[in-house]
């Protein structure tokens, strides 16, 4: 994994509280999290030297790192986070080989529809030029190789030896058609199929600026191929949409389809909304537990995925959201 995404917000508010050492030592072993795709050594010892802790101090500040941010397993110790972006990686990886080869796939299926049709058309005399557009190659394909035929049993000669008027591409002969020639019919592609469950629950999401579909869809389907139940995902849209309207949820705070798809699961949560707090009352904002609480419950959004740098940003947030609610008033 060549690259990770970084958010300064999330890794302050972590990270805040560490030592200069504490923070340099924690920023190497996700680092190395990262570069080797999977846990760090049991053996601290071990991790010590990975990530080139060589005095005391800096030896120290590798076990309190790892006792504060990771967990110790089997295999080494694990960081949730890390773990989480490592599979959107692999997951992404896997689809992009899979995009790669039904790309290919494709590639191969024209060139062969191309060839067909140049060799169907070479059989009733119609010679088109090597670099004729698609279009037209199917075009004269259908004029000439699939005409109606005469009461004789032959095929059109007007229909099978005149040139495509249309455009100068192809050059005829005159040479006879016989009555043993049969037309090269390629048979016509299906269409795609349409995932119905995913079309109900995209009309269903509450409507998010900047949303993609193409996004949602991507995460869906990683979704379903890890073996979630569709109608589990349309119910969890359902419980959301009602919680957004409830709670009338300004739309630049309502999560993004493809985050809600997502590995995290979003679509498992209850999303009851809080019917016993009116939409009106101001919360108190003394701690920081209380501004998180106001947060989530007068603004619809979610503390740990915010982007404030500090809980008096996000406190002067809700003041001014509050004064923005009262104008609308």
């Amino acid at each position: 994994m060549n690259h990770f995404p970084f958010h300064i917000g999330d890794y302050a508010e972590a990270t805040g509280h560490l030592s200069f050492v504490e923070d340099a030592t924690y920023f190497r072993c996700i680092r190395k999290y990262y570069s080797t795709e999977k846990a760090l050594p049991r053996e601290i010892s071990q991790v010590q030297r990975l990530i080139g802790a060589k005095t005391k101090e800096e030896k120290n500040s590798v076990e309190v790192v790892l006792n504060e941010f990771f967990i110790l397993e089997a295999d080494g110790w694990h960081n949730k986070r890390c773990d989480q972006e490592l599979e959107r990686y692999h997951e992404g990886s896997h689809e992009d080989q899979e995009k790669k080869q039904h790309e290919k796939e494709r590639l191969r299926r024209y060139r062969e529809e191309r060839s067909l049709m140049f060799k169907a058309l070479r059989e009733f005399g119609v010679i088109p030029k090597w670099d004729t557009p698609m279009e037209t190659l199917r075009r004269l394909f259908d004029q000439n190789c699939n005409a109606p035929e005469t009461g004789t049993g032959s095929v059109q000669e007007q229909n099978c030896n005149a040139p495509d008027t249309s455009c100068d591409t192809a050059i005829t002969n005159q040479e006879p058609i016989t009555n043993n020639q049969e037309p090269n019919i390629k048979p016509k592609k299906a269409a795609p199929s349409v995932d119905s469950d995913f079309e109900n629950a995209w009309g269903l999401y509450p409507k998010r600026p900047g949303a993609s579909k193409a996004a949602s869809l991507k995460a869906w389907k990683a979704r379903i191929k890890a073996g979630v139940d569709p109608c589990v995902m349309v119910e969890g849209v359902k419980r959301y949409a009602n919680f957004c309207k409830t709670m009338a949820t300004d739309s630049q705070f309502i999560k993004q389809p493809a985050t809600f798809f997502g590995p995290d699961e979003h679509y498992l949560a209850d999303w009851t909304p809080a019917e016993a707090t009116p939409k009106t009352k101001e919360l108190p904002l003394g701690t920081d537990a209380q501004i998180e609480h106001a947060y989530r419950v007068e603004c619809g959004g979610d503390p740990k995925q915010s982007r404030f740098a500090s809980y008096p940003d996000m406190r002067k947030f809700i003041l001014d959201w509050r004064e923005k609610r009262k104008a609308k008033a």
